[in-house]
């Protein structure tokens, strides 16, 4: 299992750090916090992307 940091995933996904922690907060996407720092791991992202479909997809920035 590898586990993949925040800033990875936001990248990956074109979103802000921030966005993902609401994600996160809400529920939505699952992580595990290894001393001060979020992870989260491959399995979780997909299952997330599979479960939220386009809908996390964006740019950065808010522009549309």
């Amino acid at each position: 299992m590898k586990l993949r940091t925040l800033k990875e995933v936001a990248d990956d996904l074109a979103i802000a750090e921030n966005t993902l922690r609401l994600y996160i907060r809400q529920g939505r996407l699952k992580s595990v916090k290894i001393g001060k720092h979020r992870r989260v791991s491959e399995e979780e992202l997909e299952r997330f992307l599979n479960a939220e479909g386009g809908n996390v997809l964006g740019k950065k920035g808010g522009t549309k």
